[in-house]
């Protein structure tokens, strides 16, 4: 029985061969100086590209700059100081307006008083 077996392994090994010599190495359909080309133009490719510790130290600047960068939650309180500031502002500049008008309606009734006086004053000179 054991010579059987024996046999039976031989022969699958036998036509495992043959079934490898008979595809001509499809397995394997690139030649090793096809493949050695290929390798340097991958090799040459990569040169250019970063090392694993330039991309470890790139990675720890990316950590660090997410560690000082705002959150949202930060950014939407500063838009809503900015936002009140704005307000704030608008109604300094509304009340500036308003006194700034009041300046000037001042200034004509003090020019037009102004021209009554020079008027009453010229006509007295006059009639003397």
């Amino acid at each position: 029985m054991s010579d059987y077996l024996q046999l039976a392994i031989a022969a699958a090994i036998v036509i495992a061969v043959f079934y490898s010599v008979h595809r001509h190495g499809r397995g394997n359909p690139e030649g090793t100086g096809a493949l050695d080309r290929r390798m340097q133009k991958v090799e040459q490719t990569l040169k250019g590209c970063a090392t694993r510790g330039s991309l470890d130290l790139l990675a720890e600047q990316v950590r660090n700059l997410e560690a000082h960068a705002a959150s949202s939650g930060e950014v939407a309180a500063i838009e809503g100081k900015i936002n009140l500031a704005r307000a704030e502002i608008q109604g300094v500049r509304d009340l500036m307006s308003e006194r700034i008008s009041g300046v000037a309606a001042s200034a004509k009734r003090t020019e037009e008083g102004v021209q009554r006086i020079e008027k009453f004053f010229l006509e007295a000179g006059m009639q003397r």
